[in-house]
């Protein structure tokens, strides 16, 4: 997988699965990227959640894993939308920004890879 040299994140949700959340990007180039953290219930349950990088999943605790989350970590933030106010913008940075740090804390964590625990 090409791993790009910069991340700017435009778009974000969490499911009410248990906490799955998804990202919307653009790489330095301008093409856009899908970034998923599976964290349903099942997965939790069974020690089945994974980071998806456009529908790739990203081997846990790899290399490769850790280069996405130095980007995700370091991505801009870019809440600009035609659908919102200038007003609501800092409330938006502020919602993709909580999203961002919360999949890097759970791909972080023991629950993602239960041999780190």
């Amino acid at each position: 997988m090409n791993i790009p040299n910069r991340l700017t994140i435009i778009n974000g949700a969490v499911a009410p699965d248990g906490g799955s959340i998804f990202l919307d990007a653009f790489d330095d180039q301008f093409r856009p990227i899908k970034i998923l953290l599976d964290w349903s219930l099942d997965a939790q349950y069974f020690g089945a959640t994974s980071l998806d990088i456009d529908g790739i999943t990203v081997a846990k605790r790899s290399v490769e894993e850790a280069k996405w989350l130095e980007l995700i970590v370091s991505a801009a933030i870019d809440a600009r939308n035609p659908a919102i106010s200038p007003a609501q913008e800092d409330g938006v940075t502020a919602g993709l920004k909580s999203l961002r740090d919360n999949l890097v804390e759970k791909v972080r964590s023991s629950t993602h890879d239960p041999k780190k625990a």
